[in-house]
C-alpha cells in the first residue's frame, strides 16, 4: 500500500517537473520572439530570458537603449531605457549581495559609507568585491537592476532557479548561471561607466558653486 501511495507521489512530482519545464521553455521562446521581432526602436545586439520565463532584457548598443520585459497575465510589458537610466546592478546568491556597482564610483560609495557609519561605513559603503554564502549549494542567482523609473524601480532577472553544487564534478551549471549572470552584470557595468563619462563631459565648462 506504502509503496503504491510512494509510486503515485513520485510520478506526480516528476509530471509536475516536466509541465513546468514545457511551460517555461514555451514562455521563454514566445518573450524572445517578442523581443526580437515585436518591438519597434530597437535592434537588440544582445538579450538575455530569465530562467523563470517571467523577465528578460535585451541591448540595443546601436542606439545605446535597454529594453526591459515583464511577463504578466495578458502577456508582455515592455520599458525601452537609455543608458543613464540604468542606477545599478548587482548580483544576488541565495538573497546574499555578491558584487554591485552603482552610478556613484567606488570612491564615491565608500564616503557615503563613511559618512553614515564612520570608519567601518567607510568599507562597507565602498563594498563591490565578491562574497561568499559559505555553503556549497546554491538555489537561485539573480540579477537586480535599479533603474530610473519611480512606478518600477526594480527588475529582477533570474539565471538559476533549482538547487545546484558550487564545486566538484557536478558545479557546471553553477559555473553556466555565474558566467552568464557576471557577464550581464559586466554589461551593465560597462554602460553605467559610459553613461557617467557622458555626464562628466557634459559637464565641462560649467562653473560650480560651493553653498
Amino acid at each position: 500500500m506504502y509503496f503504491y501511495v510512494f509510486f503515485i507521489t513520485v510520478v506526480i512530482a516528476l509530471l509536475y517537473s516536466f509541465f513546468s519545464f514545457v511551460i517555461k521553455e514555451h514562455y521563454c521562446e514566445k518573450m524572445e520572439e517578442y523581443m526580437l521581432t515585436r518591438v519597434d526602436g530597437i535592434e537588440a545586439s544582445q538579450h538575455f530570458i530569465g530562467k523563470n520565463a517571467k523577465t528578460g532584457i535585451a541591448v540595443d548598443e546601436k542606439n545605446k537603449k535597454i529594453m526591459l520585459v515583464d511577463k504578466n497575465i495578458n502577456g508582455f510589458i515592455t520599458r525601452i531605457i537609455s543608458y543613464r537610466d540604468v542606477l545599478s546592478s548587482e548580483i544576488i546568491e541565495d538573497g546574499v549581495s555578491i558584487i554591485k556597482t552603482e552610478r556613484a564610483s567606488q570612491l564615491g560609495g565608500a564616503l557615503v559609507g563613511g559618512i553614515l557609519f564612520g570608519g567601518l561605513g567607510a568599507v562597507v559603503g565602498g563594498l563591490s568585491g565578491a562574497k561568499t554564502s559559505g555553503t556549497d549549494k546554491v538555489r537561485k542567482i539573480e540579477l537586480h537592476i535599479i533603474v530610473n523609473d519611480t512606478q518600477k524601480p526594480l527588475h529582477v532577472i533570474s539565471f538559476l532557479e533549482k538547487e545546484v553544487r558550487k564545486t566538484g564534478f557536478a558545479k557546471y551549471e553553477y559555473d553556466q548561471a555565474s558566467d552568464s549572470v557576471r557577464h550581464w552584470h559586466s554589461l551593465l557595468n560597462v554602460l553605467i561607466k559610459k553613461a557617467d563619462n557622458k555626464l562628466d563631459n557634459s559637464l565641462i565648462g560649467v562653473e560650480k558653486w560651493n553653498i
